[in-house]
């Protein structure tokens, strides 16, 4: 896996034959043209194909006679996919094993889709209208919300699927806690975590936030404990970050946090896909800077076979199809 740091490391050997040896190194006023079209190349890829590790899913539930739902602004960057919205009827089967999801159909026409207004303007204006309550099987998007018809009648568990537009990655572990131990940081059923720092230094000396309030954190990720959680508060003296709800496992010291963004800012900071396609961006952002150079043909050759290589493995892999479940986070 190549980060930031290492990313301009090779560009700027490459292009310029200089080793540079620290992030302090690397300063903004020489290389600010090599971090820059390292971001642009890294957007302008992950924006415009759309790759199985684009896709997440976000957990939620209906609440009997709620039609609409926020669709959150942490963790939610992205658009839903064509049909992407999915609700389990029942929660356990006939079997004793949890219900499968069906689809929702997606309408368009939100003029149309609460022929009588909404369930308040029914019962307010229209007494002699009946409302519709039962398995929602039809929604619509709406003003940054998702309209459900029919209204729900009771609780049903529903999945989102959308694509992320974060391209980026703020990589971070888990540490001790400093405060008394009967807080329990890092413990399931507790809702703090202790990381090993809320703040770091940009590539032009400045000190930034790691992590901000309502950023959806992976910790875990790619293990059997992979879980989220959404920031609640952040403690910069203590370096803890408390979540909106509890903790499913419990975290040893040194595991994987990370926070997803939309530009590599910190050195430790790495694109937000496979570690095998991290050479891609590298060869994008010397095709531009190597404009009019001799080898410039060269990496824009590099480039477009890693950029076809991605596209092809997401296709024909099994995440790459409408079941895939890459990340959850409750709702």
């Amino acid at each position: 896996m190549s980060n930031y740091f290492e990313l301009l490391q090779d560009i700027i050997m490459t292009e310029n034959s200089i080793v540079v040896n620290s992030w302090s190194d690397i300063v903004p006023e020489i290389y600010g043209n090599e971090a820059q079209e390292l971001n642009n190349c890294l957007q302008d890829t992950w924006l415009n194909f759309n790759y199985a590790y684009r896709q997440r899913e976000i957990n939620m539930s209906t609440v009997a006679g709620q039609y609409n739902y926020d669709l959150p602004a942490a963790g939610f960057t992205g658009k839903i996919k064509q049909d992407g919205l999915l609700i389990q009827p029942v929660t356990i089967n006939m079997l004793g094993q949890p219900a499968r999801y069906q689809r929702l159909i997606f309408s368009e026409n939100t003029e149309q889709f609460w022929q009588y207004g909404t369930p308040q303007q029914v019962a307010n204006n229209s007494p002699n209208v009946t409302t519709t309550y039962g398995l929602p099987r039809y929604y619509c998007v709406y003003n940054n919300q998702v309209l459900l018809k029919p209204i729900p009648d009771k609780v049903y568990n529903m999945i989102c699927l959308y694509y992320c537009r974060n391209w980026a990655l703020s990589n971070g572990t888990v540490t001790i806690s400093p405060l008394p131990p009967f807080i329990f940081p890092n413990q399931a059923g507790q809702n703090i975590l202790a990381v090993d720092r809320t703040q770091d230094t940009d590539i032009y000396g400045n000190t930034q936030p790691l992590y901000n309030v309502g950023d959806v954190v992976y910790i875990d990720n790619n293990t059997a404990l992979v879980e989220t959680g959404v920031i609640q508060v952040i403690d910069t003296v203590n370096s803890l970050l408390v979540f909106v709800g509890n903790l499913t496992f419990s975290h040893a010291v040194g595991a994987a946090v990370s926070v997803e963004r939309q530009a590599l800012t910190f050195q430790t900071d790495t694109p937000n896909c496979d570690a095998a396609f991290h050479n891609t961006f590298k060869y994008g952002a010397l095709s531009a800077l190597l404009y009019g150079a001799s080898n410039q043909k060269n990496y824009i050759d590099y480039y477009n076979r890693a950029v076809g290589n991605m596209v092809n493995e997401s296709r024909s892999t099994q995440e790459g199809t409408q079941s895939c479940r890459i990340t959850r986070h409750t709702w």
